[in-house]
């Protein structure tokens, strides 16, 4: 009988830790989602894609965004005009992503992380105060917090994901 009890406990304790798991897969533009194991892959030389059940290779240029055992990952273009995935770091009414790029500097090369942001969804904006404002215009308590700095424009992108912070607290 105890063999029994601690059986189905052990059941019910696996099945209570797999419900919260989130299904890995692709987010594609046309809205639909596949369901699959999902591998970025970052060539030196290449274009970034996406490899599905380790078989299916995906483009970057077809997908909105996907999901692997990190988080979720929203398909941005950073700076060189390439298409990339970011990480979400916030989640909230506007989620922040970051992305980590390797820059040339001259004498070497550096890391160097960027941040992004959406709304509603729909592609990732960098965070910048131009972007920022634009977003945030239909709403004045966090219009008035950019306004209140100094130089507005000359806020960093830590300072500005601070305002983002403070609208996500908002009801």
């Amino acid at each position: 009988m105890k063999r029994i009890f601690l059986v189905a406990l052990t059941l019910l304790v696996v099945s209570i830790c797999l419900a919260g798991e989130t299904e890995q897969g692709i987010y594609y533009k046309d809205g639909t989602f596949q369901k699959g194991s999902v591998e970025q892959r970052k060539p030196v030389l290449a274009n970034s894609y996406l490899i599905l059940n380790d078989s299916l290779k995906v483009t970057l240029e077809t997908v909105r965004g996907f999901i692997d055992e990190k988080g979720y990952h929203l398909k941005i273009t950073n700076p060189n005009g390439k298409h990339d995935c970011a990480t979400q770091v916030i989640e909230g009414k506007i989620s922040v992503y970051n992305n980590f790029a390797v820059v040339s500097t001259g004498f070497g090369t550096k890391r160097k992380t960027t941040y992004y942001y959406n709304s509603d969804e729909s592609v990732g904006f960098e965070v910048n105060y131009k972007n920022l404002r634009y977003t945030l215009s239909e709403n004045p308590q966090c219009k008035s917090i950019l306004m209140l700095q100094t130089k507005p424009e000359k806020m960093s992108q830590l300072d500005l994901i601070k305002v983002i912070q403070e609208y996500n607290k908002e009801p």
